[in-house]
Order: structure tokens, then sequence, then C-alpha cells
């Protein structure tokens, strides 16, 4: 069957994966947040099949990008799709390019794509008829005519010749005149390099280079994987560089290759490092790194780059004895050398098969500079795919300090013996591998810290009335790394009857008693402009307790003399000490509230309960 070729974008706010087929885009979170066929995405016309989706995120333009290839069942009709995000939500509105007439019967197969600040480059391996291979073809497109909405105008080059071809233009994360391409003499398997250069008016191609002058390696054709079972996974991959990507002068490209023991000849997954400029100079350095193991297949891997600059490397893996096909990653990190092959998911049992994918995705992270993203492909319980997406982060800086804690009391709420806190902080922050989680610890009356981790910047819970808390906050990354502790002031939920001392109330207010009332009484009024005024000193939140029911009315709040709210206390249904209104502080300090009745219509009462301080 076909196998998913899978393939991922990520970014600032989405995940964009395909396989073929099919097109999702999630959240950062993993929500769902549309699945539809690639055929609807691309447009593609009811006559036609599809293969081979490729989705990038272009950073430069906040865009998305797209191709993948059509075709007519007898290959008399065939073509390129190029799709582009309209807005940075993939969600949204999508412009298709049909690039059919460039291609007639010619199949475009394997197709390539980059995008950088000026250009979107296009190449693929042309088949005649479908057929019989007729060499490449690479095309370039402006970014200017497309943000401007007019008629899209390509230049580029095809070419007659069958003895080169797999052309794999880099996916540009950072700035660079030109555009690296990577692809294979067949003649001889050396991997050569050129550049694309100018735009579709002054297309041109530059500093062709045969990278093996510089000491690196022809690609070579790697044996069939084998599985457990002595299992050939015949067409699992062949020499063919499957993708390419660069950034801040280092261009890194992977394929797979055939790795001789001297005894015997096993998968191997090679990746390749370029230094360049890409300025039209040409390389100043190669090097191979090889993944290869005696007795282990390694195949169809993928790279990535993070914003720090360290390389993310993966690929599937299998032995003769003991291995399912498996999805191993290791990284070349900045800074620290050669990180070794980790084994990240394996498959629930042999593949059956003849093809395998052609590519695993791995996407740079936009929004943590040590993060990078992946999508691969297993075989589940009965021989059906299935794909995975991971985040993987290098990071060894731990996230800033949180920020100042502060405490508020949160209506609507019950008074009972506790009352609701909110404990909030200042976000921190992480350029590598982002904020995961912040552990939030809690002493009581003095005690020990015992905590709770949470994904926000705050948390609420229900504290003791007349109990000292203490809260602090420690952020940790999504590697594990934890920042300073920030300690917040101990505070103490203090509750004030409505008779307490600290309240002065105008003429007008008459009392009731009831076990309802919080400490068996409460003061009321019903006439307009009567008022009382609380001060607390050392106060960080106040909260006001009052009655609701429908003979109770509205009443205004002056926060420090400065008028803040109108608050109703009507309701259908009676409910006594509810905290109806709070106002908070970043520190604490003395502050006055006072309270005064509207008169409604029909319902004037208001009733003051009591105060909750947080102090």
């Amino acid at each position: 069957c076909e196998p998913p070729d899978p393939w991922i974008a990520v970014g600032p706010s989405h995940v964009v994966t395909t396989t073929n087929g099919m097109v999702r885009v999630t959240n950062r979170a993993g929500t769902l947040l549309m699945q539809e066929p690639t055929w609807a995405l691309f447009a593609v016309p009811v006559d036609r099949f599809d293969s081979d989706p490729r989705i990038i995120w272009d950073a430069f333009h906040s865009r998305w990008v797209g191709v993948l290839t059509t075709f007519r069942g007898d290959f008399t009709d065939n073509g390129l799709r190029l799709a582009v995000s309209e807005t940075s939500d993939p969600t949204g509105g999508w412009i298709v390019y049909s690039l059919d007439t460039i291609y007639g019967s010619f199949l475009p197969d394997y197709p390539g794509i980059s995008s950088s600040a000026t250009r979107i480059v296009l190449t693929s391996d042309d088949f005649d008829t479908g057929a019989s291979y007729a060499g490449p073809t690479i095309l370039v497109a402006d970014w200017s005519n497309i943000i401007a909405g007019t008629s899209l105008s390509l230049n580029g080059a095809a070419f007659d010749d069958p003895t080169f071809g797999h052309f794999r233009p880099a996916q540009m994360l950072s700035s660079a005149a030109n555009t690296p391409v990577v692809f294979e003499d067949f003649i001889t398997g050396d991997p050569i390099y050129l550049e694309v250069t100018g735009t579709v008016a002054t297309f041109n191609l530059v500093a062709a280079v045969d990278l093996t002058d510089g000491g690196s390696a022809p690609f070579t054709l790697p044996p069939d994987p084998v599985q457990p079972g002595a299992v050939a996974i015949s067409n699992a991959a062949d020499e063919r560089p499957s993708d390419a990507v660069y950034r801040s002068g280092q261009l890194w490209f992977v394929a797979t290759g055939d790795y001789d023991d001297g005894v015997n000849h096993w998968a191997m997954a090679r990746y390749t490092v370029v230094s360049t400029a890409a300025s039209g100079a040409g390389p100043s350095a190669v090097t191979d790194v090889p993944g290869a193991d005696s007795g282990t297949h390694f195949f169809n891997p993928g790279v990535g780059i993070n914003a720090d600059g360290s390389v993310f490397v993966t690929a599937t893996k299998t032995d003769p004895t003991s291995v399912y096909p498996t999805t191993v990653m290791g990284a070349v990190l900045a800074g620290s050398g050669i990180y070794p092959y980790q084994d990240i998911s394996a498959s629930d049992e042999a593949y059956t098969g003849t093809r395998w994918g052609d590519f695993i995705g791995v996407a740079a992270d936009p929004s943590a500079a040590g993060a990078v993203w992946i999508q691969h492909e297993l075989v589940e319980t009965g021989g059906s795919w299935r794909t995975e997406v991971l985040r993987v982060a290098s990071d060894g800086v731990a996230p800033s300090t949180p920020g100042t804690i502060t405490h508020s009391l949160v209506p609507p709420a019950t008074l009972g013996a506790t009352v609701p806190v909110k404990v909030a902080w200042g976000a921190s922050t992480d350029a590598d591998s982002g904020v995961a989680r912040y552990l939030v610890e809690r002493s009581d009356d003095g005690g020990g810290f015992f905590g709770v981790t949470t994904a926000g910047t705050s948390i609420t819970q229900p504290l003791l009335v007349g109990h000292l808390y203490q809260y602090r906050v420690t952020a940790i990354d999504a590697v594990g790394n934890a920042s300073a502790v920030r300690t917040g002031g101990a505070f103490r939920p203090t509750l004030y009857q409505s008779n307490t001392s600290a309240t002065v109330y105008s003429t007008g207010w008459g009392s009731s008693s009831s076990s309802s009332f919080s400490g068996g009484s409460t003061k009321y009024s019903s006439t307009a402009g009567k008022y009382a005024t609380f001060t607390a000193t050392n106060a960080r939140s106040i909260a006001i307790v009052s009655t609701k029911a429908a003979s109770r009315g509205s009443f205004k709040v002056y926060v420090d003399g400065v008028f803040k709210a109108t608050i109703s206390t009507y309701s259908t249904t009676t409910r006594y000490r509810q905290l109806v209104y709070q106002f908070s502080w970043s520190a604490p300090g003395t502050h006055k509230i006072k309270v005064v009745v509207v008169g409604t219509a029909g319902h004037p009462r208001v009733d003051l309960d009591a105060f909750v301080v947080l102090r």
C-alpha cells in the first residue's frame, strides 16, 4: 500500500501534519482544529490522483506553503499544485496554483519545496507518461508576486537529462541571498551542491560543486532492511537525498546509504553538513556524519535545526532478530557534540508491505529556540500504518524567575470555614524548550511547603479563615530545568463581622439576627444614599459579604474614594453569606471600602453581613 510519507510544519500557534491523502491542523497542545483530504486543500480535480504532499512554515511571511503531485491514472495529464495560506492561520483560506501546463504527460515525482524571503523553489523528478525517467525540473516563484495577488509567474529549468536528479532545495530557517540545493549525479553517485539565485526575471543556478571534492562520500544504494523473521522491507529506501535544511551558514541533508562492515551490508542513515553562506561562493567545508552499526539497519532519515543551532537527526531502525521498525533520534548539540541515537517509539509488529515512507518530517519550533517537532511512521497491530507527533527539546538554561506573586479573594462564593483565594504570578520565559509547568507550593501556619503543578500562571484554592499562608512558585521548562524560586508574602484570611469597629455607618442602618448570617447578625438598609465605610490595614484583598434574595437590591462600591462598580444582590433564590465583590492590590496597605445603597425600586434592601480581608 502507499506509505504515509509523514511530514510536519510548525508555526507559533499551529501544527500542520500531512500524510498521503490527509492534512491535519492542531494547536500546539494537540487539539484537532481541522482535518481534510489533500485533494480538498490543494483543489485537486476529480479526475486526478495526488501524492507526496509537503507543507512548510514560512517565518519570513508568516504563511504556510505546500506542494503535491497530481496525475491521471493513464499519466496523460500531470502537474504540481502550489498552495499558499492567505494568513498565518492554516484553517483559513489558501491560494492554490495549478502547474499542470508545465508538465503535461510528464509526471513530476518526488516534489521538493523551499521558501525564503524572496522566492519559493520547487523541484521534481520527471517521468515520461509515468514510466521512463526523463530528468529533473527546478522552478522559482517570487513572493512579491504572491503577496500582490497577481497571476503566478514562474521561471526555471527542465533538464532533459536522466543522468542526474533527486533535487532537494533546503528549507530556509534563516536569511541568505540564495537557496542551496543538493542533488545526485547518477553516473558517479556524487552529491552535487548548487544555489538558486535571482527572481523569476533573473533566475540562475550558480556555485555548482561536487561535494566529493571536499571529502563527502558518494550516495550508495542501501540493502533492503531486514526485521524479525528475516522479512526484508523491499523498496524501503534508495539512495536519494530525502531532506535538506539551512540555518546560519550550515546546510544539512540526509539520505539512506550502504554500510559494509566487511562481512555484511546494512542500511545506513547518512547525514551531511555543508558550511556555506549561500551567497554565490559555494561551500567552504563538508562533513559526513554516518548513522551506522553492524547488525542494524537505519533508513529514511530526517533532519531539523533548532534556533540554537543544535541539529536533530531521526531514522527508522530494524534488525533481523529483535527490532521491528523503530524510530530513533539523536542530535549534534551546539557546544556539546554528538548525542547518540535513542529509541523513540516502536512498531507493534513486523511490516509485511513492500514500501516504506520516503521521509520523516522534522520541523524547527519557531516559539522555542531549543525545540523541534517530528512526525514519524510505525506499524500497528494488524499491519496498518500509524503516525506519531513528538516535540523534542535541548535546553541547558533554566527559565527566568516567575514574577511577583499576588493574592485575591474570588467571588462569587459562599463564606464558610474557607474562602476561595486566587494566587497569581508573572509568567516566566524560556527561549529554548519553553516553560512547561509551574510548581506551586504552600506553607500552612509556618509549616513546610507542599505543592502542586499547573500549566497556567494562577491557581485558586479554598483556604481556612484565620490561618496563615505563604506561597512560593518555581518555573520548570520542557526538559526539567527549574528556575529560581519566587516566594510571596505571608497572609491570613481574616473575617470582620458587620458590627466591627472598623466599619463606620451613616444613619439609617438596622440590624437583623439569624443563624444564617455570618456571626449571627447583619446590618441592612433600604434607604438610597445610606452608606457604610470599612477600613483595613495591611490589606492585600477585601471582599464584601452580603445576602442575595428576591427582596434585595443594589449598592455602589467606592475603593479609596473612587467609584468602582454597582453590585446587584437580587436573586430568585435566597443565598446567605455571599462574597459579592472584591478588590485587590499588588502590595499590602491601608484601604477603605465604601458601600452606598442605591434604593432599587421594589426591592431596595441591602445587607452588609461581613468583610473578608487577606492581610
